[in-house]
């Protein structure tokens, strides 16, 4: 084992053997002077004096590691980390992978991250516990230029599946859990996405309340939704939203961010975008001092693939406090051509149906390109995707 030895400090044994530093004195004790007398009691000081140096040295860096792994025992509290095998991934290589020799994850370029929002009320006894991802992401951090890009996937998109017929690609998750979910959007659309957070929409609620909540601008329909939901299925009923800006809690927050009905998935992408964006503008307000208490307690929201070091990693790859957040949807109705929505009897259920090598262009332009987000909506083309010539 080496020595922890802090810089400048000789050790006791150094101090003996070093005939350059201590003045030999006479066995004689009559040719042995007042000074030289002196001189001996000062080294034997001396010599009782450094073990004692290093001991108390040593004590103090093995309490600072104590306390380091106490620390990190608390911040960890709560944390659900899960380990996947790459192998069932589907990762394809790109030039922006990097590793240490180690093979440990050194985030020295853009590191994709899978998203998953569950709702554990869907529950489906055959199934077991895996739940439909309601919300699909694939987070982006960028450190080159401190940007942060969320690409929101459409639940509805029919895709192909490793060992299943093509379906909607948000029912990955329920057949072959965040591993096959992640291997679906890796081999869709050629990415190497490793690790995943998967977080309830139940606990998204509490993570928006530990931050006190969040600012969201209404329209009339969709106060009035979240209003219905927020009661109707989060059981809150201490107040209204309404049309304008709200301070929203968290069952509010989530019930805007579920609202199905009012208009199209493109939408409801979009409004999730929303609820995560206002939430991480409210991490980035919170003073440093406060980071610790407010990680430990998020972390216990979450279920992921990373471990804490793998976060830490990458929260100190980036600057939080003044990180870009870029939303981004695919399909993106102003991009993708030919983009079909419709009902589809092979499966029973609407979709949307898209070139899928051209949403692999679209999903690398955002991510390892320069473009921004288009805004706005344009007219979706409705067909039978039953008799389209649409291929996979």
């Amino acid at each position: 084992m080496t020595k922890c030895n802090p810089k400048n400090i000789p050790e006791a044994d150094d101090i003996l053997e070093n005939d350059d530093e201590i003045e030999v004195i006479s066995d004689d004790p009559e040719e042995k002077s007042e000074e030289e007398t002196d001189t001996v009691r000062s080294v034997k000081k001396k010599r009782k004096k450094w073990p004692i140096v290093l001991a108390c040295v040593l004590g103090g860096i093995i309490i600072v590691i104590a306390g380091l792994l106490v620390a990190l025992n608390i911040v960890t509290g709560g944390f659900r980390s899960k380990e996947l095998n790459k192998d069932d991934l589907g990762i394809v290589e790109t030039t922006t992978a990097a590793t240490n020799k180690d093979n440990t994850k050194k985030i020295t370029k853009i590191t994709n991250i899978a998203f998953f929002g569950i709702d554990t009320r869907d529950f489906l006894p055959e199934i077991g516990d895996q739940y439909r991802s309601d919300s699909i992401i694939i987070m982006s951090i960028n450190p080159m230029n401190n940007t942060i890009k969320m690409t929101s996937i459409l639940r509805d998109s029919k895709v192909p599946m490793q060992g299943y017929e093509p379906c909607k690609i948000n029912s990955a998750y329920q057949k072959g859990g965040p591993a096959l979910a992640i291997n679906t959007l890796n081999t869709n659309f050629q990415l190497d996405i490793e690790d995943y957070v998967t977080v309830d929409f139940g606990e998204l609620a509490t993570a928006i309340d530990i931050v006190g909540g969040v600012d969201i601008e209404l329209a009339y329909n969709e106060a009035e939704m979240v209003n219905f939901y927020s009661m109707d299925e989060m059981h809150y009923y201490d107040s209204f939203a309404y049309p304008g800006w709200n301070h929203l809690c968290g069952a509010q927050a989530v019930s805007y961010a579920r609202i199905r009905n009012l208009d199209t998935d493109v939408f409801r992408a979009s409004r999730q975008q929303t609820v995560l964006t206002a939430l991480f503008d409210r991490i980035k307000a919170t003073p440093k001092s406060e980071y610790p208490a407010l990680i430990t307690q998020l972390l216990g929201c979450v279920e992921t693939s990373l471990t804490y070091a793998d976060i830490i990693s990458i929260v100190s790859s980036i600057d939080v406090s003044s990180a870009e957040l870029i939303k981004n949807t695919v399909p993106d109705l102003n991009y993708q051509p030919s983009v079909w929505g419709g009902y589809d009897e092979s499966i029973d259920a609407w979709v949307w149906i898209y070139d899928l090598d051209y949403a692999a262009y679209r999903v690398h332009t955002i991510i390892y390109g320069t473009e921004g987000n288009g805004e706005g909506e344009t007219e979706v083309e409705t067909v039978d995707p039953n008799t389209s010539d649409v291929t996979y």
